[in-house]
C-alpha cells in the first residue's frame, strides 16, 4: 500500500470523526475512490488506538462506520474460508469459557473481526453444535451450551457490525442452548430462552409479517411453563409482551386477551411481591386502555372495558400505596376482640412470611442455582402458593366483617354494569383519562349500554399541560376566568355536554392527573355569558376520585346531622376562623370545638370526637406531600398531625360530612399515577359519604360567607339524601357569585353584631388583628362593584366529593 494512499485514508478518517453523523454518507460518497478494504483496516487500527488512548466514543463511532462498509469494500465474507469461520468461533468460545464472567477480551475479539460476523458464522455455529453436542455427555454439553448462550447475549448487545447478522448468530445460539436445556428437564430455563427469542424477533428489523409471528410463537411457548400458578411474575412479563406483539401485528382481540391475563395475574399477587417492578407494571394498564379504545371504534362494548381498566388502574395504585402501611380491619366492627386480635396476628404473620418466601425464591433465580437446587426452588414455590392461598382465605373472612378492608389489600374490579348503576336516573358522569398522547373523555348515564367516548388530538394534551404549568402564579387569581375559558376549549366541554341525555340534572366529575387542579364545575359555557357548568345542572356538580370510592360513598348513607366537631385555628395564625366557626356552629344543636389546644389535649379530643360527630369541620392548615401522599397531613396542633394514612384507619361510621376549610385540601400531585390519593379519598374510605375541600387558599371573607350559606342550605333539608351536599354547595356558590354590592352590604350589616360579639370573646391581641383583617376585607369588597365575588377565585375553590 503506498504511503500517499495511507495518508489519504487518515485524512478521510479525521474528516469523518469531526463531522456530524448525518454528513457521513455524503463524505464517503465524494471519496468513494478511497472506500476499499485498506480503508476498513485503517479504520479498525485507528479505532483500536483510540480505545487504548481512552477515547471509546470516537472509537465506537469509527467501528460502526467500518462495519457498515464491510459489504462495500473488498473485505466481504465471500473471501473468508469455512476454516477461518471455525477458527474464529473456537477463539470466541474459548475466550468465553476462560473469562470467568469478564468478557472484555471477547468483546475485543468481536470488534477486530467484524467481517466474520455474518450468516456464515451462524451456519458454522449450528454445524459445530450439531456435530459436537450430540456426542457429549450432559455434564459436558451443558457448560458448552452456557458458553454459546453467553456469546448470544454478547451479540444481542453488541453495538458494532451489521445488527441483523449479529441477531441471526444470537438466535442460532439461543436455539442451540434450548436444545440442550430442554423443556422436559429444565422447564424454567427453557422458558426463559423462549421469552428472550420472542423479544429478539419482536424488536428485529425487517419484515414485520415474518418477525412478529415468530415472536408470538416463542412467547406462547414460554407461557407453557410461565403459568400463574408456577411463575406468576414471569407470566405477567411474557403475557404483556405477547399482547404488545399482537397489537403491533394488528390482532387487537388477541392483544386484549393476552394483556387481560397479565392484569388478572398482577392483581392476584400481594403488592409487595410485584412492587419491585412497579414501574414496568404500571405500563400495562395504559396499553390495555389503548387497545380497548381501538377495538371500541368497531365494537362499542370495548369502550365499557376501557373504562373498567381505567378504574382497575386507579385501584391498583391505591392498593400499592396502602399495603405498605400495614392497615388492619376496623376494630369496632368485631364483637369478639379475641377474634380481632387473632385476625391481626395472622395478617402480620402473612405480611412477613409472603415477602420473605418471595425473596428466597428470587435468590434461586439465576440459572446456576436452578441447576443445583431445582428441588429446593420447587419446594419454595409450593410454600409461597400455600401462603398466598392463606392470604386470600383470610381476606375473604375479614370481608364478612369489614367489607371495606379487602378493597385496600387487593384490586376488586368494578364492572361497567356496576359503574352504570352508580349513575342513577337523571345523573350523568364524566370521567377524564389522560393518556400519553391525548385526553380521553368517557360520558356515562343509565340510558346507554356503552359510554360515549371522545378522544382529543395530541395538541390538546400539550395545551392542557401548558395550562397546568402556568408559571405566573402571582397573576393566576386575576387570570382565572381566562384560564378556565381556555380549559373549556381544550376539553371541548360544550361538545361533551351535547352527549349527555336531555333530562339529566345532576353531574358527577371524575378528573385525572392535572385536571384535579382546576375547578371544572366553573368551566364557562359557549354562547351563554356568565354561565358555567354549575348552572347547567339543577342538582349540582359533584366530584369523585374513582367509581370505586363513589360506590363506597353511595353505600354509606347517614341521616343524623345534629352534632358538629370543629377544629379551629390550632396553630393560632388563622384569626378569621373565629368568625367562620361561630357562624357554622349556629346551625347545629350540638357542637364541640377544638380551639388552640396543646398537643396532648388536642390528641385526646380529636380521637374521641371524630368517631362521634355527624359533621366534622377543619379550619386548619394542610400539608400535601407529593413524594409520599399518605404522609400528607392536617395540622391539629403544634406537634399533632392527622395524616392520610391515619385517616384511612379511622371508622367514621356516624359522619355524614367532612368539610376541609384548610389550604388546598382538595389538591393532589398531578404528575403522579396515584393522583387520586388525597384527603377526600381517605375520608370517604374512613366512612364519610361526603367531603367538601378546597383547591386553593380562598379569601377569608368569601369563605365565611360561602360556607355559612352552604350550611344554611343544608339545614333546609329535613333529611340529607344522596346528592344534597352537592346541591347545597352549588346554591351557595352561585349565590355568592351573583351577589350584588347592595345585597352584600345588607349581609355585612347583619354580620356586624356577630363580629363584635366574637371580638369581645377573644384575647386583645387577636381581637386587634381580626378587627383589622375584617375591616380591610370589607373595604376591598366595597371596591369590587357591582358583583364583589364574581371572579371564580372567590366562589369556585370548594368542591363536593362523594354523595
Amino acid at each position: 500500500m503506498n504511503s500517499p494512499r495511507q495518508e489519504a485514508y487518515q485524512v478521510l478518517i479525521d474528516r469523518l470523526l469531526t463531522s456530524v453523523t448525518s454528513e457521513e454518507p455524503e463524505i464517503l460518497r465524494t471519496n468513494r475512490n478511497l472506500v476499499d478494504a485498506g480503508l476498513v483496516q485503517t479504520m479498525l487500527k485507528t479505532a483500536a488506538d483510540l480505545t487504548k488512548g481512552g477515547d471509546p466514543t470516537r472509537a465506537n463511532r469509527l467501528m460502526n462506520i467500518a462495519g457498515s462498509l464491510m459489504g462495500v469494500c473488498g473485505n466481504s465474507s465471500t473471501q473468508v474460508t469455512p476454516q477461518e469461520y471455525f477458527d474464529f468461533l473456537m477463539q470466541l468460545l474459548g475466550a468465553i469459557h476462560d473469562s470467568n464472567g469478564y468478557l472484555q477480551k471477547v468483546d475485543s475479539l468481536l470488534r477486530v473481526n467484524l467481517n466474520l460476523l455474518d450468516q456464515n458464522l451462524a451456519r458454522e455455529l449450528r454445524s459445530f453444535a450439531t456435530n459436537s453436542l450430540s456426542e457429549l455427555e450432559p455434564e459436558l454439553a451443558q457448560p458448552l451450551a452456557l458458553d454459546i448462550f453467553d456469546l448470544s447475549q454478547l451479540l444481542v448487545e453488541f453495538p458494532m457490525g451489521n445488527r441483523g447478522h449479529n441477531l441471526e448468530i444470537a438466535i442460532t445460539g439461543y436455539e442451540i442452548f434450548a436444545s440442550v436445556f430442554r423443556q422436559q428437564n429444565f422447564p424454567e430455563i427453557w422458558a426463559d430462552i423462549q421469552h428472550i427469542l420472542g423479544n429478539i424477533y419482536r424488536s428485529r428489523d425487517g419484515i414485520k409479517a415474518e418477525n412478529l409471528p415468530q415472536a408470538i410463537h416463542h412467547y406462547k411457548a414460554a407461557l407453557q411453563v410461565r403459568t400463574r400458578e408456577a411463575f406468576p411474575i414471569s407470566q405477567i412479563e411474557t403475557q404483556f409482551l405477547l399482547g404488545l406483539t399482537y397489537r403491533d401485528a394488528g390482532q387487537l382481540t388477541y392483544a386484549f386477551k393476552a394483556i387481560e391475563i397479565a392484569i388478572d395475574t398482577l392483581e392476584s399477587l400481594r403488592s409487595e411481591i410485584a412492587s419491585g417492578k412497579a414501574a414496568e407494571y404500571n405500563k400495562i394498564y395504559p396499553c390495555m386502555v389503548e387497545v380497548c379504545l381501538e377495538l371500541g371504534k368497531q365494537q362499542p362494548e370495548y369502550y365499557n372495558r376501557a373504562l373498567e381498566f381505567v378504574e382497575r388502574s386507579k385501584a391498583r395504585h391505591l392498593v400499592e400505596l396502602l399495603v405498605r402501611k400495614n392497615l388492619y380491619p376496623k376494630r369496632n366492627f368485631y364483637t369478639n376482640q379475641n377474634h380481632y386480635q387473632k385476625t391481626c396476628y395472622l395478617l402480620d404473620q402473612l405480611r412477613r412470611q409472603i415477602p420473605a418466601k418471595q425473596r428466597q425464591l428470587e435468590a434461586c433465580g439465576d440459572w446456576q442455582s436452578q441447576l443445583e437446587n431445582r428441588s429446593t426452588k420447587l419446594r419454595i414455590q409450593q410454600e409461597l402458593n400455600y401462603l398466598q392461598q392463606q392470604w386470600d382465605n383470610l381476606l375473604q373472612e375479614i370481608n364478612q366483617v369489614d367489607p371495606r378492608f379487602k378493597s385496600i389489600q387487593q384490586v376488586e374490579p368494578i364492572s361497567f354494569s356496576n359503574i352504570q348503576a352508580i349513575a342513577a336516573p337523571d345523573t350523568a358522569i364524566i370521567q377524564w383519562y389522560i393518556a400519553d398522547d391525548k385526553i380521553v373523555t368517557f360520558v356515562v348515564s343509565d340510558r346507554s349500554p356503552h359510554p360515549t367516548v371522545w378522544q382529543s388530538q395530541s395538541q390538546d394534551l400539550k395545551a392542557l399541560i401548558n395550562l397546568a404549568s402556568y408559571k405566573q402564579k402571582d397573576q393566576w387569581q386575576e387570570q382565572l376566568s381566562l384560564l378556565l375559558r381556555q380549559l373549556s376549549q381544550i376539553l371541548q366541554i360544550d361538545e361533551i355536554l351535547a352527549q349527555i341525555p336531555s333530562g339529566c340534572d345532576r353531574l358527577i366529575l371524575i378528573p385525572h392527573r392535572c385536571l384535579h387542579l382546576f375547578p371544572l364545575h366553573a368551566l364557562p359555557l359557549k354562547n351563554q355569558p356568565n354561565k358555567c357548568l354549575l348552572d347547567r345542572f339543577k342538582r349540582g356538580v359533584g366530584y369523585a376520585p374513582s367509581y370505586q370510592l363513589l360506590q363506597l360513598s353511595q353505600n354509606q348513607q347517614r341521616y343524623s346531622f345534629s352534632h358538629l366537631f370543629a377544629v379551629q385555628d390550632p396553630t393560632n395564625d388563622l384569626a378569621y376562623t373565629n368568625l367562620e366557626v361561630a357562624t357554622i356552629c349556629s346551625f347545629f344543636p350540638s357542637a364541640e370545638v377544638l380551639v388552640k389546644q396543646d398537643a396532648d389535649e388536642a390528641a385526646s379530643k380529636v380521637d374521641g370526637n371524630l368517631l362521634e360527630a355527624h359533621c366534622i369541620h377543619f379550619c386548619c392548615h394542610g400539608e400535601f406531600n407529593s413524594n409520599s401522599p399518605l404522609d400528607s397531613a392536617l395540622i391539629l396542633a403544634q406537634d399533632i398531625r392527622l395524616t392520610l394514612a391515619e385517616i384511612f384507619r379511622l371508622n367514621l361510621e356516624r359522619c355524614r360530612l367532612v368539610t376541609l376549610s384548610a389550604c388546598e385540601t382538595g389538591t393532589i400531585d398531578p404528575m403522579q399515577d396515584d393522583e387520586y390519593i388525597g384527603w377526600p379519598s381517605s375520608f370517604i374510605y374512613a366512612g364519610s359519604p361526603s367531603v367538601i375541600s378546597s383547591l386553593w387558599r380562598v379569601d377569608d371573607l368569601a369563605t365565611t360567607l360561602l360556607l355559612g350559606r352552604f350550611y344554611e342550605n343544608i339545614r333546609k333539608h329535613h333529611q340529607l339524601e344522596a346528592g344534597d351536599i352537592a346541591i347545597a354547595l352549588k346554591d351557595a356558590q352561585t349565590w355568592l357569585r351573583d351577589l350584588t354590592s347592595s345585597e352584600c352590604e345588607i349581609i355585612l350589616n347583619q354580620l356586624k353584631p356577630k363580629i363584635e360579639q366574637i371580638l369581645t370573646r377573644i384575647p386583645k391581641k387577636e381581637r386587634k388583628i381580626l378587627g383589622m383583617e375584617i375591616g380591610d376585607a370589607i373595604k376591598k369588597v366595597r371596591l369590587r362593584r357591582p358583583y364583589p365575588f364574581a371572579n371564580p377565585y372567590y366562589w369556585a375553590a370548594f368542591t363536593a366529593t362523594g354523595f
